[in-house]
């Protein structure tokens, strides 16, 4: 066996050990994701309207450059596109935690949504390296695992997050950023193996943006969109409804035992995901679709429930637990 077959042997035998764990600690900005609405609200002092605007121009800024950042990143191959992302990831984070202006809040959104572009080649180099060693079949179990750890991390986020904020506002920030700079300096371990046969067979493939891909492309931008605004709105809209009665010290436990539910809600949907996908495989797309329908129902029937203050949060909750569910089943 020649020297760089072992190197590259030895490299595989680790990648297969980090990756779920890569994976699921850089799925998102870590501690920010569980008070991303508070922070804006209460640090940055931002208005709802302003919230929605953020999160709705970044994400149509993702969309339009979608298209262009695939034929960049087609060039530079998922290796280099793995490393930008984790780079666009830290400067975000960077961003929204010392940023004054609120140009310079959407500047680091619309970052954080391109590194999600670069980012989805996790996938693909996943894909090759698996490629690479025959273990094309354990795909799906190696992205449940890595879905499963990243559930698992929020979780237990979750759990501290409110009380780190109420110690002090911008602390989850700074862990959010530690954790970047982590995940950072990993990348530059992550790349992808190939062998002569793939190289070559890599460099004939050419995207031909038809029409039908073309509207595949606007059919997925419209479906993220819809999935990415309407969760974050759906925190919004709980934010706002508890903003009414409570403190902002109860507001920020309130949310982050919904937001430890919603993750305790995705593990117990990791453990039966992967034979659900091999059973249903193309319907649970269509699954997908109806989950989310019924997550923006239970927000908007909770909204209305004014007698009952109970039965009002549990339904917004519910909601946005469907929401958040199909949020990362969608980004897996």
């Amino acid at each position: 066996m020649e020297e760089s077959e072992v190197e590259n042997r030895k490299y595989l035998k680790w990648f297969n050990k980090i990756y779920p764990y890569y994976g699921g600690f850089s799925d998102d900005l870590l501690f920010y994701v569980a008070i991303a609405t508070l922070f804006y609200t209460v640090v940055k002092g931002f208005s709802a309207q302003q919230i929605i605007l953020l999160t709705t121009f970044s994400t149509i800024v993702s969309i339009v450059l979608r298209i262009p950042l695939i034929k960049l990143i087609q060039r530079i191959g998922s290796t280099k596109s793995i490393r930008i992302s984790a780079g666009l990831v830290l400067l975000s984070s960077i961003l929204i935690t010392f940023g004054k202006s609120y140009f310079t809040i959407i500047v680091a959104k619309c970052l954080y949504e391109i590194a999600l572009v670069f980012r989805n080649m996790l996938s693909v180099l996943l894909k090759s390296n698996l490629s690479y060693q025959d273990m094309e079949s354990e795909f799906v179990r190696f992205q449940n695992k890595k879905s499963s750890i990243y559930a698992i991390i929020t979780a237990l986020i979750a759990i501290i997050v409110g009380v780190l904020f109420n110690i002090n506002n911008y602390l989850p920030m700074y862990l959010c950023i530690f954790f970047c700079v982590i995940i950072f300096i990993t990348s530059f371990r992550i790349k992808e193996v190939c062998n002569e046969h793939n190289f070559v067979e890599k460099q004939k493939v050419k995207v031909n943006f038809s029409k039908m891909i073309c509207m595949i492309f606007i059919s997925y931008g419209l479906f993220y969109g819809l999935i990415t605004i309407g969760q974050s709105n759906g925190e919004l809209f709980i934010q706002n409804e508890l903003f009414k009665i409570y403190s902002v010290e109860q507001v920020t436990i309130y949310l982050s035992v919904i937001i430890f539910i919603s993750r305790i809600a995705r593990i117990i949907s990791n453990l039966s995901f992967t034979k659900i996908y091999y059973k249903y495989k193309n319907k649970v797309n269509l699954s997908l679709g109806i989950l989310m329908i019924s997550a923006y129902l239970f927000i908007i029937l909770g909204y209305f429930i004014n007698n009952n203050i109970l039965l009002k949060f549990i339904m917004m909750a519910s909601g946005y637990i469907d929401g958040i569910r199909v949020y990362c089943y969608f980004n897996d």
